[in-house]
């Protein structure tokens, strides 16, 4: 063993790794000292608390990674996994790729399927509805007499149909005097002039006792009507008698000199008596009983439906 310059044995300290730097070699190791230069592996010794830098990658450090290298042509850094993982990693920033896609494609088809089953479900219940609104008889219970309920309720609305458009075309009805039923003695006459019956007739001798005359008639529908008469008186007030199908009304009927005039032939007027009448065939008569005053001449008579004054 070969003592060293401070009589330190060379090649011979076992705790020379504790105070040796990092990369230096002990003696012995590595080249040959150079002639003329001391050793300086024994003289480096660390302070307790001190550490020497040292280049990372050593003991305790982790492993760097490789820097990447400059792609030619002056491009940047070519990133890791190549032109695939570029892709993808564009795929995830523009929503997640085919697969998102491909489920969102899918989910509106289903919506719209089951909005257009809806749909032609509720059409089609409207269909049948409509249908058997149009068709009474399809929903009408079966008759047990063997009719058809449909054609009687379309036989009863015809029925009720005719009786309005009759009542609709309803509007007057008119009869000369000389051409009702005359009784008691009253009897048609020309004798004064300016009577609307045919060749200017009228009915006379309506001032006897008994007289009397009867018109006979049918109206669509029962109700109020308004019994017109037309008249001629130069005298006194006339109240003769009105009977309704048979009975005698209480109020007499009021035929006044409301012209005026002395003279028949110009003292033609009109009254009118408020009547019920029934559906069907009805009969006025218009007669001279005990304690009437009947001294008028009788030219025709008419029928409104309703309680009117014209």
């Amino acid at each position: 063993m070969t003592a060293g310059p401070n009589g330190t044995p060379e090649n011979d300290d076992p705790f020379a790794y504790l105070y040796r730097g990092e990369g230096e070699q002990g003696a012995g190791q590595g080249t040959a000292g150079q002639p003329g230069v001391p050793r300086t592996s024994y003289n480096q010794v660390s302070r307790v608390g001190e550490r020497r830098p040292s280049a990372p990658g050593g003991y305790g450090y982790p492993p760097q990674a490789p820097q990447p290298q400059p792609q030619p042509g002056g491009q940047g850094p070519a990133a890791p996994g190549g032109r695939a993982a570029s892709r993808q990693a564009a795929g995830a920033a523009q929503g997640g790729g085919p697969n998102r896609k491909g489920l969102l494609i899918g989910a509106i088809a289903v919506v719209a399927a089951v909005v257009v089953g809806i749909s032609v479900a509720a059409l089609s219940s409207g269909d049948d509805e409509d249908k058997q609104a149009d068709d009474p008889a399809a929903t009408a219970p079966a008759d047990p007499g063997g009719e058809d309920p449909g054609n009687k309720a379309a036989d009863g609305d015809d029925d009720k149909g005719k009786d309005k458009k009759d009542a609709k075309k309803f509007k007057t009805l008119t009869a000369f005097a000389n051409s009702l039923r005359l009784d008691g003695g009253a009897t048609a006459s020309t004798e004064h002039a300016g009577a609307s019956g045919p060749n200017g007739a009228y009915v006379d001798h309506m001032n006897v006792v008994g007289a009397s005359a009867t018109w006979t008639f049918d109206v669509p529908e029962a109700g109020p009507y308004t019994f017109f008469i037309g008249y001629g008186n130069a005298g006194e007030t006339a109240t003769p008698t009105l009977t309704v199908n048979g009975t005698a009304q209480d109020r007499k009927i009021n035929m006044g000199n409301f012209t005026g005039q002395k003279e028949w032939s110009k003292a033609w007027t009109k009254t009118f008596s408020f009547v019920n009448l029934n559906k069907g065939t009805n009969t006025l008569k218009i007669s001279c009983e005990d304690g009437d005053k009947c001294g008028f001449n009788l030219d025709k008579v008419w029928l409104k439906q309703g309680n009117v004054e014209r």
